[in-house]
Order: C-alpha cells, then structure tokens, then sequence
C-alpha cells in the first residue's frame, strides 16, 4: 500500500516573499503547493482566459445567427469581397468603395452611408452587396437582404386576419437593421400602396440614419424617373450611385 503524509514547510517566492508550504508525498514522490498569491494570481487569469473562450464562441455563434437571418441567398452565402475578379479599373475601385462602405457601417451603425449599384445583369452587384451583408454580419452589425417585392409582401402579409405580425412591426424590422439592401429596383410593383411603401421605407431609413443599397439593372436615367430626383439627391448626398458598366462575368466565369 502507497504510503501517504502532509507537513508543512517554508519556502520563498522570488516574487512575494516567504510563504508556509504545504507538502503531500505519495510513496517517493512529492508535490507542494505553491505561492498562494501567484496561485490566485493563475487562478484568476485562467478564469479570464475561459471566460474570454466563451463570449469569444457566444458572439462568433450571434455573429453566425446575423448571416443566417440576413436574408442573403444561398447562391450567393460563401461570396466575399475576395472573390469579386477586379480586372478593370473601374472594377478595382467599385470593390475598393464596397469595402470603405462596409467599413463605415461597422464604424458607426448610424453613419447614413446609402449607395445605389446600377447596371447590367451579371456585373456583380449583388455579389458585392452580400460581401458587404457577410462582412457586416461577421463584425456583429445586423444586415438585411431583401427583394423589393418581398419587402412588400412582408408588410402586406400582416393584413392577413391570422398574422402575429403589425405592419408597423413588419416596417420597424425593415427601418431597424443597420444595413438594407434591397435588389430589383425597378420591378413593377402591383399597386400605388406598395410604391407608397417602398417610399416611405426609404424615407423612414435615410430619416434615422439607417444604411441603404439599392441594386438595379435600370440604367442610370431610368432609375432617375423611377426613383425621382429626391431620392437620387438623398442616395448622392450619402453615399454613391455607381454604374457597374462593363459586361456580364457570367460567362467568364463558367
């Protein structure tokens, strides 16, 4: 049977000072304690550390919870900034200006900054738009994806008698999230209620200083008279409106 005994002893911290040792031997080996201040010390740092591992892993896990409510579609989750193929110049400085954009919001959710992406299918408009939700999303900030059109359904299924949801509730998630992008500008809506909502939801984001990104593949005078000069004046004065006006990559791509 292993022979077992305690005793106490004084031993010196090079840090601290004499302390009262206690010693425990098993058979022929020997284990003391240590420094009872640079053992609370350990202590301490370890709790720290552990403590730093779980919101580490909580606001990774809310951060994942942000993207996957986005919006954003699955064609489009695992597209970065670094997968945009700037060739061109123009290229170059659209992804360049994407980046700064993102980075604005991230710096300050209520910075205004609003831009409208204007071209042709296939020049990697909406790419960049979900970069720009993705990298928001994994910095913390709420963004959202949408469709005009489901924007207004959302809204306009709250009208229905066994809806949970207010249209004031149903506008308030669309006003609330730090960025909106919303895509197919442009697209006929069925009535002059949802072309007064969309207006309103415009207005009602560039009063609280929300973030705003339209994406249309109408031209740059064909938004003007969708949109209306207002609207295009509001997009100017806080952002950008940029034309995607090099060809489609889809092609290329593939």
């Amino acid at each position: 049977m292993t022979s077992f005994s305690t005793s106490v002893r004084t031993e010196t911290c090079t840090e601290h000072g004499p302390f009262q040792c206690t010693v425990i031997r098993r058979g022929d080996r020997e284990q003391a304690t240590m420094c009872p201040v640079c053992d609370e010390r350990a202590r301490r740092a370890a709790d720290r550390e552990r403590w730093a591992a779980v919101r580490e892993r909580d606001e990774r896990a809310r951060c994942d919870r942000l993207f996957g409510n986005s919006g954003v579609p699955f064609r489009f989750r695992a597209k970065g900034f670094e997968g945009f193929d700037a060739k061109t110049f123009a290229q170059e400085k659209t992804l360049r200006y994407a980046k700064e954009f993102a980075e604005a919001i991230i710096a300050n959710a209520h910075c205004g900054i609003s831009a409208i992406f204007t071209g042709n299918v296939g020049t990697g408009k909406t790419h960049l738009a979900c970069a720009i939700v993705r990298e928001l999303c994994a910095n913390g900030v709420p963004a959202r994806f949408e469709t005009v059109l489901s924007a207004m359904r959302s809204i306009k299924d709250t009208y229905r008698r066994d809806s949970e949801v207010t249209e004031t509730e149903a506008i308030e998630a669309l006003t609330s999230t730090s960025l909106l992008v919303l895509d197919e500008v442009g697209v006929q809506l069925d009535s002059e209620h949802e072309r007064t909502l969309f207006f309103e939801l415009l207005n009602m984001r560039y009063q609280e200083c929300r973030s705003t990104l339209l994406l249309s593949n109408l031209t740059l005078a064909e938004l003007g008279a969708y949109l209306g000069d207002r609207v295009i004046d509001r997009f100017r004065e806080n952002g950008k409106v940029l034309a995607f006006g090099w060809e489609s990559q889809r092609g290329k791509a593939r």
